[in-house]
């Protein structure tokens, strides 16, 4: 249908780079390309409307938290910040996020990353970076560029205690409570938080 519309917009030159002292690094939307390429094969996907959700039309847009690990692969996903054009339905239904959600975080599931230069270790250390993805519904109202820029992080260094504390800027993210942080943010702040591991996409 035409009028389902998505649009990530995360490859523009910024610079905005933050170094963490534990090795872990912070990237502005659109500043991973200062360091990172886009690994051989693969594609930089966005996500379509979710199906789940196509019925209700709303705009949403999600900025949505992610980790290069070590080895290039984005996973360790977290909504920073969101919108819909239906507050009302979002306030009386917790999971209303949740194939939004689940949509942008499949989407940069299939991310995958290499260093533009290797370390003497052959050793990367891990970075921190965020994508925005905008939702366009069948209800009209705000175009794309309007519905990303309601949610859109300028400076993900302003969100560094709450990564910390979600454990997100932890070197080992597979050692920490990353996950479980994340949860409990959500139940104590009441908070649109997510977090899908990439095994949850697997087939």
């Amino acid at each position: 249908m035409k009028w389902l519309a998505v649009l990530m917009l995360g490859c523009a030159p910024v610079v905005g780079v933050c170094a963490d002292s534990k090795g872990v690094h912070l990237y502005d939307e659109g500043a991973l390309g200062l360091d990172y390429n886009v690994a051989p094969g693969t594609k930089i996907v966005s996500p379509s409307y979710p199906f789940a959700a196509a019925g209700s039309g709303d705009n949403v847009c999600i900025s949505l938290a992610y980790r290069v690990q070590p080895d290039g692969q984005a996973r360790g996903f977290a909504v920073l910040n969101n919108w819909t054009s239906n507050t009302s339905a979002a306030r009386s239904n917790d999971a209303y996020l949740d194939p939004y959600a689940r949509a942008a975080a499949e989407a940069v599931s299939h991310w995958h990353f290499v260093p533009k230069v290797s370390t003497s270790t052959g050793k990367q250390d891990a970075a921190v970076s965020i994508a925005t993805f905008a939702f366009k519904g069948a209800k009209g109202g705000d175009n794309i560029q309007q519905i990303r820029a309601r949610c859109k992080v300028d400076n993900l260094a302003a969100y560094e205690g709450r990564l910390r504390r979600m454990g997100a800027m932890d070197p080992d993210m597979n050692k920490s409570n990353y996950l479980g942080n994340i949860e409990r943010e959500w139940r104590e702040n009441n908070r649109f938080v997510f977090d899908y591991p990439l095994d949850h996409f697997q087939r």
